[in-house]
């Protein structure tokens, strides 16, 4: 759990929040085929998750990383830090 509120600044209430909300249901998909995206400027490693999240019309990219956050959106991909992402009232709660 450490590590997890390292990764993403959060504190434990949110992310034993968030844990509980992904093991809720089936919240895993897997692609082979992602687009080859470069937005993510100063750290180009992060593009990956991006292009993951349009290949599999994600609606939301949860992350704590500060590059991605500063793009805030990409296509119909809103990319949320965990605590904004709980904020969400569309947001299926436990």
């Amino acid at each position: 759990m450490a590590v997890l509120e390292r990764l993403f600044d959060s504190d434990r209430t949110e992310l034993k929040e968030l844990l509980d909300l992904l093991a809720k249901g089936p919240n895993i998909l897997f692609t082979i085929k992602t687009p080859k995206l470069h937005i993510v400027d100063v750290d180009p490693d992060e593009d990956k998750f991006i292009a993951c999240a349009v290949a599999l019309k994600a609606e939301y990219l949860v992350t704590g990383d500060k590059a991605l956050l500063r793009i805030g959106s990409y296509g119909n991909v809103r990319i949320l830090s965990p605590s904004e992402f709980l904020k969400r009232p569309d947001i299926d709660r436990i």
